[in-house]
């Protein structure tokens, strides 16, 4: 029976630890949205008075769109160079190999130069390969840097078109108040 009874209460005690870790995280996570939430709906601009401030913003947004967009033509532009680069440099690397693999076919029953000009192969092939792999990591580097570029503007675009919004209710408020006062 005691058994019975300690197994029971080790059920008990895991969905109490279970039951508060899931209470803890929801508490937390309501937390979060309400903050992060409420932020987002509030305007920073609210009065006619803030419009030189709306409108510096826009401006500068508008400027950092077209300095990312003018990143971001460089670097897809440099793409196609960086991969051409990767393949010849995978190619040299290839051929450089096949090189490396008939003079050590050589060197195995050959002079001490033949062995000496084998390694001099397998030094440049090894060159090579290491050039092959930088090529990939700069064709890399360069697509997350698209990737990244992309983001930025399409994260300053949306606070352009928030902007936009918040100027456009302006307006119509603007529009409303002229109309009645006439």
């Amino acid at each position: 029976m005691l058994l019975k009874y300690s197994k029971c209460a080790f059920h008990f005690y895991i969905f109490a630890v279970d039951f508060k870790l899931i209470f803890m995280k929801t508490t937390l996570l309501i937390a979060l949205v309400f903050v992060f939430g409420l932020s987002s709906f509030s305007q920073k601009y609210k009065s006619y008075a803030d419009t030189v401030k709306l409108n510096q913003e826009h401006v500068s947004i508008s400027n950092d769109i077209a300095e990312l967009t003018a990143k971001l033509t460089i670097c897809k532009n440099n793409l196609p160079d960086l991969k051409k680069k990767a393949l010849d440099a995978h190619a040299d690397t290839k051929a450089a190999a096949e090189a490396n693999s008939r003079q050590a076919l050589k060197a195995t029953n050959g002079s001490f130069e033949e062995i000496k000009e084998a390694f001099a192969k397998a030094k440049e092939a090894l060159r090579l390969a290491n050039k092959a792999k930088d090529a990939d990591g700069n064709v890399q580097d360069m697509e997350e840097k698209i990737v990244s570029l992309t983001e930025k503007i399409n994260l300053r675009d949306k606070r352009l078109r928030e902007l936009e919004m918040i100027r456009n209710g302006m307006r119509i408020a603007l529009n409303d108040s002229t109309k009645t006062s006439n």
